[in-house]
């Protein structure tokens, strides 16, 4: 009887099967963690600009702030007292555009609320708010 030697066909093929599987799986994480490295890049530029729109808030003359408005960024002009104030309705970098909505309110007494909300695509969004004494 021959004593046997070497690997079979067989079991060449199981060896590169679980390999390729195993492959495909690291090869589906590293795609995943860029997607999620590139989200998280848009995300801190949105909070950046949501955070400068707020300081020229707090610049803004005060006494021409609306007391209750709301801008949609796509299709509102600022109002005739040059609110909201730059970079509004949207500014770009990079080749993506981050476009602003704004909205005030009288929280109480001379207080007023302005939020913004900073999109960056149709489903992605982060919300900023300051607070202002007229």
């Amino acid at each position: 009887m021959r004593k046997k030697r070497g690997v079979s066909l067989l079991e060449i093929l199981i060896a590169l099967g679980v390999i390729a599987v195993a492959a495909l799986g690291i090869l589906a994480l590293f795609i995943q963690g860029l997607r999620f490295t590139s989200r998280s890049k848009e995300s801190v530029k949105a909070a950046h600009f949501g955070q400068q729109f707020l300081e020229s808030v707090k610049n803004f003359d005060r006494s021409s702030l609306p007391d209750t408005s709301n801008f949609d960024g796509f299709s509102d002009p600022p109002g005739p007292s040059g609110f909201p104030p730059p970079p509004y309705p949207s500014i770009i970098s990079q080749g993506r555009t981050f476009t602003f909505q704004v909205r005030t309110e009288v929280v109480q007494g001379n207080v007023i609320s302005v939020q913004t909300r900073v999109f960056w695509n149709e489903t992605e969004s982060k919300l900023f708010e300051v607070y202002v004494r007229k």
